[in-house]
């Protein structure tokens, strides 16, 4: 019952990430966002194809999707690029320094909260030595990594290089 709840949790968050893109997005400059939510998308899809033999996590079936990585693919390709979007779209360029980092820690910490409340209604399932505080970690590198990619691509890949081959090796990912 309690992981029907959280399963309406995701659907609804989706629904609102998608909402909040249509009304507040900066759908005017789209074209300026495409390159990194291609990034995004790209990475997330070699990481998941790099583990689906050794999985860290794995999402639960839910009320309405009843396959990992049906669900894998809908966040990768629907509901994270419309949060991503709606970062970008709002980031505070014009703002202080300090502000902006507040900002970055404030869309980390609501998604390592949504993460903590998918893991407490067993919809995500954590093994091979990942856990929560990973997820964490990894959320905090996803916003960094997505910033840095919108004004240093380069830098960004590297990142991402840097850091999936940091979890191969720690985890001992076969690939």
């Amino acid at each position: 019952m309690f992981s029907d709840l959280i399963s309406i949790f995701r659907l609804l968050l989706t629904s609102f990430y998608l909402l909040a893109i249509w009304k507040i997005g900066d759908w005017k400059n789209w074209k300026n966002y495409y390159p990194t939510l291609l990034f995004y998308i790209s990475v997330n899809l070699g990481i998941c194809y790099l583990i689906d033999d050794f999985p860290l996590w794995r999402y639960r079936d839910t009320l309405f999707i009843n396959n990992h990585k049906i669900i894998d693919f809908f966040n990768t390709l629907i509901a994270f690029p419309a949060l991503i979007f709606l970062y970008l779209s709002l980031f505070p360029v014009k703002s202080s320094w300090s502000r902006q980092v507040f900002y970055m820690i404030c869309f980390m910490l609501i998604e390592i909260l949504v993460e903590g409340v998918f893991m407490y209604g067993k919809l995500i399932v954590y093994s091979n030595g990942w856990n929560f505080w990973w997820s964490a970690l990894v959320w905090i590198f996803i916003f960094i990594g997505v910033r840095l990619h919108f004004i240093k691509p380069l830098w960004a890949w590297v990142l991402s290089f840097t850091c999936t081959g940091f979890l191969i090796l720690y985890f001992d990912i076969q690939i």
